[in-house]
């Protein structure tokens, strides 16, 4: 009776699975609980972990794309940039153009244009007198003219062909003096060799020949230097 009521007792308050285990087996069941319980919380974590890495994964890749986009709308800013600056060196340099078109008309007074075509004429038809007076008035009125260093030229050849040689070899330094990196100098300077040579200066016609083939070699003025230096027998 007493053995019944104990089982009964047993059964009712949960006992029954570790009666008649041993203290060992009893201490084995419940660090096998513990190891579940902590198998369970691990489990937990990892899976926190997981989904944690899987946000920041994303996060990641939204960042990397933005950054791409970004990349991409920088390198068509900066195109748009290099094109907007061609843009306006060019329009400055036609600008540059226009302004230098503007001041040279502003030196050339009313009518100058029209003087240096009559004393052309007159140096064409061979009237080297007016052709002289012609010119050097233009030179007065426009002395920064464009066509002022060639005005300066045609007066110097005007002498020559009206053979005033000492004339035309003083016009000649004059065009050198003032325009020496225009165009018409090396042509100048072999006229000036010449009208030396004629002047019975051959020595230093000889010396102006050989400057225009160092100065200006690459010109149809060196061309006839080297032609003249042989004649003078160099």
């Amino acid at each position: 009776m007493t053995r019944s009521i104990l089982f009964f007792s047993l059964g009712v308050f949960g006992v029954s699975p570790v009666f008649g285990q041993s203290a060992a087996e009893r201490q084995l069941a419940a660090d096998i609980r513990m190891l579940e319980q902590r198998t369970e919380r691990i489990e937990g974590a990892m899976s926190e972990l997981a989904q944690a890495v899987q946000g920041l994964s994303k996060q990641l890749s939204e960042q990397a794309n933005a950054a791409r986009k970004l990349s991409a709308d920088q390198m068509v800013v900066l195109e748009d940039a290099l094109t907007t600056v061609r843009e306006l060196r060019e329009q400055l340099a036609e600008t540059n153009q226009r302004l230098a078109a503007i001041q040279e008309k502003s030196t050339v007074p009313a009518g100058s244009t029209q003087l240096f075509e009559n004393a052309r004429a007159d140096y064409m038809a061979g009237n080297y007198p007016l052709a002289v007076e012609g010119f050097t008035t233009y030179l007065h009125a426009s002395p920064q003219a464009s066509n002022a260093a060639l005005a300066a030229y045609y007066i110097g050849e005007a002498y020559r062909l009206d053979r005033k040689l000492d004339e035309a070899l003083a016009a000649y330094d004059r065009l050198i003096a003032d325009h020496s990196t225009n165009e018409q100098i090396p042509n100048a300077r072999v006229r000036r060799a010449e009208v030396l040579n004629e002047l019975g200066r051959v020595k230093e016609a000889r010396a102006e020949y050989e400057g225009v083939l160092k100065d200006s070699p690459n010109t149809d003025a060196a061309i006839v230097a080297k032609q003249r230096l042989a004649a003078l027998g160099r």
